[in-house]
């Protein structure tokens, strides 16, 4: 066995001891928290209010107050998050491809072998040209999705074994080689 090879057994040795030493006692809590808790759930335990200073009644207010929070919770996130998926989506592509946008990532002008080079956006690689950068944004997902479904003007197999083809993703855990 190689070093390194007995190494990562090693890490990952140490990691399950890790997990095991969390995940034991939090599932023993859970179990004893169940054990003991499970007889006082009843249907006027969820829905009256706490009496005595909260020692007997219920917990209907707290029920409540959780659907407040999360229906909050969602009516916040959810345009925001939309949101910047419509910009990571639409408008940063202008990152890459327009030379006037105030966050291009290139110079001026890109060169290669002492060629001006031109950068645009494709939906697949047929009928591109093979002297400019050509790239089709696309999510880990959509790309699966077209490689594995064949539908007319998506991209192929067959654009991989024609083209020189660079893969940057994020979450590229997702590709499998």
């Amino acid at each position: 066995m190689h070093n390194s090879q007995r190494t990562q057994k090693i890490a990952f040795l140490f990691l399950f001891l890790a997990t095991l030493l969390i995940v034991v006692p939090v599932g023993l809590i859970v179990v004893i928290i169940i054990q003991k808790g499970l007889p006082a759930i009843n249907w006027q335990f969820l829905t009256d209010i706490p009496r005595q200073g909260m020692r007997a009644g219920g917990i209907f207010p707290a029920i409540v107050g959780t659907m407040y929070l999360v229906a909050g919770a969602i009516v916040f996130a959810l345009p925001i998050g939309l949101l910047a998926a419509i910009y990571l989506s639409e408008y940063s592509k202008d990152n890459f491809l327009n030379p006037i946008s105030i966050k291009y990532l290139f110079n001026d002008l890109v060169y290669f072998d002492n060629k001006s080079v031109k950068i645009t956006s494709v939906d697949n690689f047929e009928g591109v040209n093979n002297r400019d950068i050509n790239i089709c944004f696309s999510t880990i997902q959509k790309l699966h999705s077209d490689l594995t479904t064949e539908r007319e003007n998506s991209l192929t197999f067959e654009d991989f074994r024609k083209h020189k083809v660079v893969l940057i993703a994020d979450e590229a855990h997702h590709i499998n080689v």
